[in-house]
């Protein structure tokens, strides 16, 4: 059967190959578009193989690194179809190649592929099963080399270490807890952290990442005193703005009850951090360029990155090959949490080879912690298999912020583990079942939404959620309080609970729910007399008490792609303007509403834009039907946003059956790391 192309395509026997999967949305004009120019400068003609690369060409889009073509049409079927019996039958009707072996060795022979290490560089490579253009591929090479050389530097295990001050040091800051049973896996992230020149400390929700990297720097500053006689050059960065103002924040928690001398603890507090793309130097004229880079390497002497599993494969790449080959470079992140919006799972495929206890240590490296550290938990994890990448990978199991007995604790380590009883006794804990004492846990709920939109109960938790923030904002500032600390209790308010939705579109996405919210809030919202807009309003509209997140990078106003900000009142009647947190701790910041970046209304947001933040209580909307969007990394991720509480809204089966669907990033780096 002939099919005709779809309107916009050559009318070649290409156009008329990929027609149909353009008419289904599996293509679009993009993939396309660099094929049909380079074909023709190749030499390639055959619309088969032209087929396989315009997948190749997507995949990025879609954030995998290169494409399968013998498994795509039941990937594309599985995630496409959701569910959707009519979804499914056009889907599974598209007219893939009969032999999709077969189809892959034609790809392969194409002199648009060519091998990797080839003297004539084609634009695409064929590598361990999947076609990858030669750009990606060349980040995963980059990548690799980078880490290797780094684990192979002259600094590598902690050379010149003054080794009776590290034991004191690790003493004091990691002193034995009384009836602590469990091994001390933060003070061996600690050692292992000063010793190696990479290392990544992954964990769940509130194992200590950042408690323990407070604990890091405050051993590495003891070490550089000593050895040089002056701290230690630090960058502290996020990929976004918000994760880093987060970073900054958790560093200067605590660190009175830590055993950090008040010098100490100053130095800390006067870290500021960044965002990757300010720290490498971004150049608002070249998106894919940065100042800093092999031959213009970063001023710093040890870097620490947070939220990692949000770092994309070429944004990573180009970090690691601007850290300093003498510098500490450490990693922070939850492997379980969802992958980068772009292309890559680089998180993911760093620590792919460290076992499911996520370490392994080589036994020369276990034998050199036990030496400077006889408590060092080195028992069970010596692997004489390991390589040297594995030794500066440590995953901290033991949740801390909200109590391993919590609803919370237990809901996150369950669906981190993944069998099917421990996720079954996810939802059912949600759902009310009786916990460890008998009694359903205060800290979860679940709550069914009303079929395609939301349930009036629903909507009256929300509306009782956002209370505290609306009630100051009404209040205005109390008698002699100075304004800006009026509107930082406000932001405090409001930063403490919020919507999360898996889609941005549809009644229960974040366009719908930002509608439907800010319509029942709509008496609630603003000071008497200051109201310049309509309250229901979700485009545009500026008036009092509007929260806003910013959705682009704007460095000449400071104010980042994430940040949340509320509109308020200014010096004169009718005035608005956009408060933000500040940059210094417990201040805010203002801007008027003509110089605000791109934004939206934020009384909800979606699960990914959520990535870096903590609410103490979070409502997580789930769609009515089954999504491919829906998978056990963005509930884990949603859920991991609590601090106090979590409540969400959907239907419990479907629930169950997102968990059991994990997201599979096409990507051979694990492969080039691990071996």
């Amino acid at each position: 059967m002939s099919i005709a192309p779809v309107q916009g395509l050559p009318d070649t026997a290409f156009g008329a190959r990929v027609a149909p999967f353009v008419e289904a949305g599996v293509l679009d004009a993009t993939d396309l578009h660099v094929v049909r120019i380079l074909a023709p400068v190749f030499g390639e003609e055959d619309p088969e193989a032209m087929l396989g690369l315009a997948f190749a060409v997507r995949a990025p889009r879609l954030g995998h690194v290169g494409v399968d073509l013998v498994t795509l049409a039941a990937r594309i079927a599985a995630e496409g179809a959701a569910g959707d019996a009519e979804a499914e039958a056009k889907l599974g009707a598209l007219p893939w190649p009969a032999d999709a072996q077969d189809w892959r060795r034609r790809v392969a022979g194409s002199p648009l592929v060519g091998p990797p290490d080839a003297e004539v560089l084609a634009p695409f490579v064929l590598h361990d099963g999947l076609v990858v253009t030669r750009r990606h591929f060349r980040y995963q090479q980059r990548l690799r080399d980078a880490v290797v050389a780094r684990l192979s530097g002259p600094e590598t295990e902690g050379a010149g270490l003054d080794v009776p001050l590290l034991r004191e040091g690790l003493d004091r800051l990691f002193p034995p807890l009384p009836g602590e049973a469990e091994p001390d896996l933060q003070r061996l992230a600690a050692l292992v952290a000063v010793l190696r020149p990479f290392t990544v400390i992954t964990g769940g929700p509130g194992t200590g990442k950042t408690f323990t990297v407070k604990k890091v720097l405050a051993l590495l500053l003891e070490q550089w005193e000593s050895a040089h006689g002056r701290p230690p050059r630090v960058a502290l960065a996020a990929p976004t703005g918000k994760a880093a103002r987060r970073l900054e924040e958790a560093l200067r928690e605590g660190l009175e009850d830590m055993g950090i001398g008040g010098g100490t603890r100053e130095w800390i507090r006067g870290l500021p951090a960044t965002t990757l793309h300010r720290l490498l130097g971004f150049r608002p004229s070249n998106s894919t360029r940065f100042r800093h880079g092999p031959e213009d390497p970063l001023g710093a002497d040890v870097v620490v990155v947070d939220e990692a599993s949000m770092v994309d494969l070429a944004l990573m790449c180009k970090l690691v090959e601007a850290v300093p080959a003498c510098a500490r470079l450490v990693l922070l992140g939850d492997r379980d949490q969802l992958a980068s919006v772009e292309a890559g799972s680089v998180l993911a495929d760093l620590t792919a080879g460290a076992g499911p206890a996520g370490m392994r240590l080589r036994p020369e490296f276990a034998a050199r912690l036990r030496a400077l550290d006889p408590a060092a938990p080195v028992e069970g994890r010596v692997d004489p298999a390991a390589p040297q990448l594995a030794d500066g990978i440590v995953h901290l199991s033991r949740p801390r912020r909200f109590g391993a007995e919590t609803g919370l604790g237990r809901l996150a380590r369950a669906i981190a583990e993944g069998s099917p009883e421990s996720l079954d006794q996810a939802v059912a804990w949600l759902g009310g079942a009786a916990g460890e004492g008998g009694r359903p846990y205060p800290d979860l709920r679940l709550v069914p939404h009303g079929g395609e939109g939301f349930s009036d109960r629903a909507l009256r938790w929300v509306v009782e959620g956002y209370g505290p923030y609306l009630s100051l904002l009404r209040a205005g500032p109390r008698p002699g309080q100075p304004v800006e600390s009026h509107h930082l209790e406000v932001l405090r308010a409001f930063g403490s609970f919020r919507v999360l939705a898996a889609h941005r579109r549809g009644p229960l996405g974040v366009e719908g729910l930002n509608g439907t919210l800010g319509a029942a809030l709509q008496a609630e919202i603003g000071a008497p007399g200051e109201r310049s807009g309509p309250p229901s309003s979700t485009r545009g509209g500026h008036y009092v008490g509007r929260p806003i997140l910013v959705t682009e990078n704007r460095y000449d106003v400071g104010r980042m792609n994430g940040d949340v900000g509320i509109l308020v009142g200014g010096a004169r009647r009718g005035e608005v303007r956009a408060v933000f947190p500040g940059r210094a701790p417990d201040t805010v910041e203002y801007l008027d509403v003509a110089r605000l970046p791109p934004h939206e209304t934020v009384f909800a947001m979606t699960i990914h834009k959520s990535q870096g933040s903590q609410f103490a209580h979070p409502v997580v909307v789930l769609p009515a039907r089954e999504s491919p969007l829906l998978t056990r990394e963005l509930v884990y991720t949603a859920i991991t946003r609590a601090v106090s509480r979590v409540t969400v809204v959907g239907d419990a089966p479907l629930l169950r059956r997102a968990l059991d669907v994990r997201v599979q990033r096409a990507s051979s780096l694990g492969g080039m790391l691990w071996g």
